[in-house]
């Protein structure tokens, strides 16, 4: 049986959710995701975890928030208005899409928090701020990869980047 390591393809069911068991996200009901192991192409925490393990395991990763996508800021600065005719033409109201502006000189990604008043109300923190996530993992599959995919260092079909499997900014 092929150990994960770097250079092999693995195949997983995952759902994340809160510790209050609220469902975040799921491959539930979709076929298992797959990545190329040993090149970042998903959060490096759970890449560590991957590691060494074989097909057919289950386990459980718990990323508190401060790991995660921060700590809730509730402070006054967390939040600010913008009225509709200041943000990007055509963009209507979602709450939690994320949006790059410039505060204080340094640009910076807030999300979308309300809409009150024909202004959009943004806030520093990300929609998971303050959440504690649960991975439970399922390790359907492990092989070697292809030469091809280990050149590109990537496969051409991939986690959703929009996942919390794939977030990017851990290291």
């Amino acid at each position: 049986m092929t150990i994960i390591d770097r250079n092999t393809v693995v195949s997983f069911h995952y759902t994340v959710s809160s510790l209050d068991g609220d469902i975040i996200n799921t491959s539930e009901g979709d076929g298992p995701s797959s990545y190329l192991h040993g090149y970042g192409n998903i959060a490096s925490f759970l890449e560590k975890e991957f590691t060494g393990k074989k097909g057919a395991e289950r386990f459980t990763v718990i990323l508190p928030p401060d790991e995660g996508y921060g700590l809730f800021d509730a402070g006054e600065d967390a939040y600010t208005t913008v009225p509709k005719e200041e943000m990007p033409k055509g963009i209507w109201f979602q709450k939690g899409f994320p949006i790059q502006r410039i505060i204080d000189g340094k640009e910076m990604t807030m999300y979308m928090h309300d809409y009150v008043n024909g202004a959009f109300v943004l806030t520093k923190n990300h929609p998971l701020a303050g959440v504690t996530l649960v991975y439970d993992i399922e390790i359907i599959a492990v092989r070697a990869a292809l030469p091809l995919e280990i050149r590109r260092c990537f496969l051409s079909c991939q986690i959703p980047v929009n996942s919390p499997i794939c977030i990017g900014s851990y290291s």
